[in-house]
């Protein structure tokens, strides 16, 4: 009896280490750590034991948000045929919309399934997400380019190396989580836009590239003609913008917040009083992680935090060029983490941290004054595109007549993380259809295109007051009194400009120009009147936080008269610091000391005419002598004039 008890527990252990052994090379052969639950389905078909001839079907919404089956049928596998070890696999769809339509923007993520025993496993094992479609095709083939599953999951399994933007209170552990990605890429404002065109060439000559379907982007709040235009501003996000509307709140009710695979999902970029949403499918649900487009939306990497939303597909609206999904966002379910080549990742029942931004118009001529709210994609790439369209669609709302001159006064105010806010005025002169964007711009390209750091902007608000009425006041020639020949260093001299407004009489405005004491004679300056709105900040670049706020609160607001006297000694610009008129002797010094390039800046633009923002060092000659007020607020200066001044040790009788 004793013996057959050693005997059985011996068989016993056995049994145990074997069982353990067997599990063990079981997850070290599938990549898996111990302890941990597989991160892939168990239902995947890898590209290798694809064939030609294999059928399936793939699961989209067409119309409201029931998920339908389409067929399929492998034709084709394309090996490196987007990339070095990206392959493709290529498939015929069959389904009566598609019949009529086509492959269809907003399809981007549709899994598709191969099914090979239709009674064993009817629901087929997952090869990927149809992502990618010719730029034109013969009646009746629809055939489309399906992005491997393997390849979208490598993604998603990518180790986190920064964290994202969610929201701490809704992390599960009550801290920010951190989301998995790779390094940031950086996307070229020059990239092409997608499956677009009909036809596509290359250097004249016509070829078919097979390329992401473009994303739908469903926008409320903007008008006819603004759209055409943004079409084409998008088209480098591989966008293809639709005039939509928001969801009711009928709509909003009747929704499921769950997704599936084939439901359609959204990506806010803005989200208010105006919203911007891009449109695809989702692949793959796991627990709270989600994979969707089987494609980048813009290749933002990890370096993006947007909502998820539900959407609701209205239709498909058939077109010659190419087919779209039409539809509406619903409300916000999860957190777009990641923005990769291969699919869009994210986390369910997450929120996201967007940029508060306010814009408030004021017709001056009709005394119309309207307040517009909004939140926006916090990202460095997509918000200085974002905010001209915004400032359009709010001038649009108070019914300025969009192409008339106007003269425009931009308040600027901006909070950034850990600093006061600062405020800041520009006047220039636009039409209502520009909305002093472009003055905008030149303000905040330091804050979005810094090559020191990234600006933590907290919320930014803007206040347009618009005249619809042409207020140039063109300098049409500038000189001094005629007897004036030679001066001495400290004398004044009267300059005279003559100024035209639009359709009235030219006034002449006298400027008390001031010759340095210090100028060494004998030497020639020159004198130059011009709008301060022409100047640009005296500041060079800004390398931290407060040499940018002290940058920005440099700027000319405009509407002034200015003479610039330009020097022939020079100033030393060093890290947000003005040394002027050093001693040639210590400038030398510390040229020669310095490593990196020194650059010389014009007389009047310190910004705009520098080859490169990465200048530490920088030259200049700029010294501005008086600014003329009287202008301030009623017209905006344009054009210049320039006289040249003798300075002389004495006076000849």
């Amino acid at each position: 009896m004793y013996k057959k008890i050693i005997i059985l527990c011996s068989l016993w252990m056995v049994i145990l280490i074997g069982y353990s052994i067997g599990n063990s090379s079981g997850q070290e052969k599938s990549g898996i750590p111990l302890g941990q639950a597989p991160s892939t389905p168990d239902n995947i078909m890898k590209v290798d034991e694809i064939k030609i001839g294999m059928k399936g079907f793939g699961k989209t919404v067409f119309q409201g948000t029931t998920i339908d089956k389409f067929d399929v049928e492998v034709v084709g596998i394309l090996k490196n045929a987007v990339g070095p070890k990206y392959d493709m696999i290529l498939i015929r769809c069959s389904h009566p919309v598609i019949e009529k339509a086509g492959i269809i923007a907003g399809m981007s993520g549709s899994p598709i399934y191969i099914v090979t025993d239709a009674e064993k496993e009817p629901d087929g094992w997952l090869i990927g997400a149809l992502a990618y479609g010719f730029s034109f095709q013969k009646e009746k083939e629809h055939l489309a380019g399906v992005t491997p599953i393997e390849l979208m999951l490598s993604d998603l399994n990518k180790p986190p190396e920064k964290q994202s933007y969610l929201s701490p209170d809704e992390s599960q552990d009550g801290k920010t989580r951190t989301v998995q990605g790779v390094q940031e890429f950086n996307p070229s404002p020059s990239r092409d836009g997608g499956y677009h065109s009909s036809r596509s060439y290359i250097d004249g000559v016509l070829c078919a590239e097979l390329k992401p379907l473009m994303t739908p982007l469903f926008i409320s709040g903007v008008n006819s003609y603004r759209m055409r235009y943004l079409a084409g501003a998008l088209e480098k996000y591989n966008f293809i913008p639709l005039q939509s509307g928001s969801a009711t709140s009928d709509l909003k009710e009747s929704v499921s917040k769950d997704l599936a695979p084939g439901s359609a999902v959204g990506v806010a970029l803005v989200r208010g009083d105006e919203e911007w949403t891009g449109i695809g499918t989702v692949t793959y649900v796991k627990g709270d992680k989600i994979l969707a487009f089987g494609h980048g939306m813009s290749k933002w990497g990890e370096e993006v935090s947007a909502p998820l939303t539900n959407a609701y597909i209205y239709g498909v609206l058939s077109r010659l060029s190419m087919s779209v999904k039409f539809g509406s966002a619903v409300r916000e379910v999860g957190a777009l983490c990641q923005d990769r080549r291969s699919s869009i990742s994210g986390i369910l029942k997450k929120s996201v941290k967007m940029l508060p931004m306010k814009i408030s118009v004021q017709n001056l001529k009709t005394g119309r004054s309207e307040t517009f709210n909004y939140e926006i994609l916090d990202h460095y790439y997509v918000f200085p595109d974002v905010i001209p369209w915004l400032m359009w669609s709010a001038a649009d709302a108070v019914e300025l007549t969009p192409f008339e001159p106007a003269l425009i006064e931009v308040v600027t105010n901006l909070k950034i993380k850990d600093f006061p806010a600062v405020s800041f005025r520009r006047l220039v002169s636009d039409s209502p259809s520009g909305a002093g964007c472009g003055a905008i711009r030149n303000v905040f390209n330091p804050i979005w295109y810094n090559p020191y750091m990234k600006v933590p902007v907290e919320n930014v608000s803007f206040e347009l007051r618009v005249l619809n009425e042409n207020r140039n006041l063109q300098i049409l020639n500038v000189w001094t009194e005629a007897e004036v020949k030679e001066v001495l260093p400290g004398e004044t001299v009267k300059v005279y400009c003559r100024l035209k407004p639009y359709l009235k009489e030219p006034f002449v405005k006298t400027i008390d120009v001031v010759i340095p004491k210090d100028l060494e004679p004998p030497t020639k300056v020159t004198v130059t009147v011009i709008g301060s709105n022409s100047l640009t900040s005296p500041l060079p670049t800004p390398t931290n936080i407060p040499e940018l706020i002290n940058y920005l609160k440099s700027f000319y607001d405009g509407g002034n008269l200015v003479a610039v006297l330009t020097l022939p000694d020079t100033n030393l610009k060093f890290r947000g610091e003005v040394f002027e008129r050093l001693p040639r002797s210590i400038l030398r010094g510390l040229i020669n000391q310095w490593d990196g390039p020194v650059y010389e800046t014009s007389p009047f633009d310190t910004y705009q005419k520098r080859p490169s923002l990465l200048k530490p060092l920088e030259l200049g000659q700029d010294y501005i002598l008086t600014v003329e007020p009287s202008s301030r607020g009623e017209y905006l200066v344009s054009g210049r004039g320039s006289i040249s001044i003798n300075v002389v040790k004495y006076k000849h009788k």
